[in-house]
């Protein structure tokens, strides 16, 4: 853990912010935080209901924050139906009567959404970020878990760090497999295929559960940044104030 003094210092920021946003903006990020809480919590017993909140959580973001698309060229998919309107010879009238109907679609929009707001609200070197992981060992007579060791920083993901339209259609994919849970209780999020890989070659062509957490993590502050107040008058006002936390006996 951090020195308690930096704790304080972010703990009370953060609170200060929180406490100056308008309503609705507030009842988002708390909303943000709250399912961020409770897919911690979840990770360890359900890895898809895990991965489906930290999804809603984005979600959440998206819908207040990010900007729906608004034309036809700002759907990343427009040049893929453009072709299939050329290769069955339709008209400009079909095609554009085809045009408003996927336009106008509402879980088109949604989708297109939530993937450009995630990630281009991400900062510049997000996926370059060392990240450490905590290997444990394992008795090898009876399987039990032992203390492990933790790793070196290895970058959040190369693959991702250097194409932004990746980015995109990972968290895409992972808004779809977070409908098909939520919509039809397919259980698309396994273990191994979120830790090694999800496609036949075990790249990643959907963020992980932890870059999913982290993402999340990362635009709640963001948001509070750019919306919030760091003055804490208003939580003196109210009576809110930190104290020392008792000294920890060694013995104990």
């Amino acid at each position: 853990m951090p020195d308690w003094t930096d704790v304080e210092r972010n703990v009370r920021d953060a609170l200060a912010r929180i406490s100056s946003l308008h309503d609705e903006d507030a009842e988002v990020v708390c909303s943000a935080m709250h399912l961020h809480y409770c897919a911690s919590l979840l990770l360890p017993r359900d890895m898809t209901g895990a991965y489906a909140l930290v999804v809603a959580g984005l979600e959440t973001l998206a819908m207040r924050f990010g900007n729906p698309p608004k034309s036809w060229e700002a759907w990343d998919q427009s040049d893929s139906w453009e072709k299939f309107f050329k290769s069955q010879a339709l008209t400009e009238k079909q095609s554009s009567a085809f045009r408003d109907r996927l336009i106008a679609d509402k879980h088109m929009r949604l989708a297109e959404t939530f993937g450009t707001y995630v990630s281009e609200r991400l900062p510049d070197g997000f996926w370059d970020e060392e990240v450490k992981t905590y290997v444990w060992g394992i008795d090898g007579s009876t399987g039990a878990p032992l203390e492990g060791s933790w790793s070196e920083g290895e970058p959040r993901d190369r693959h991702f760090g250097i194409d932004r339209s990746k980015v995109k259609q990972a968290f895409k994919k992972a808004y779809h497999a977070r409908s098909q849970f939520m919509h039809a209780g397919r259980q698309t999020v396994t273990f191994v295929d979120d830790l090694f890989g999800d496609d036949r070659e075990r790249n990643r062509s959907r963020v992980s559960f932890a870059q999913a957490r982290a993402a999340l993590r990362r635009l709640i502050l963001l948001e509070l940044d750019d919306l919030g107040d760091p003055d804490p008058a208003g939580l003196e006002d109210v009576g809110f104030e930190f104290t020392e936390p008792p000294a920890q006996n060694p013995a104990t």
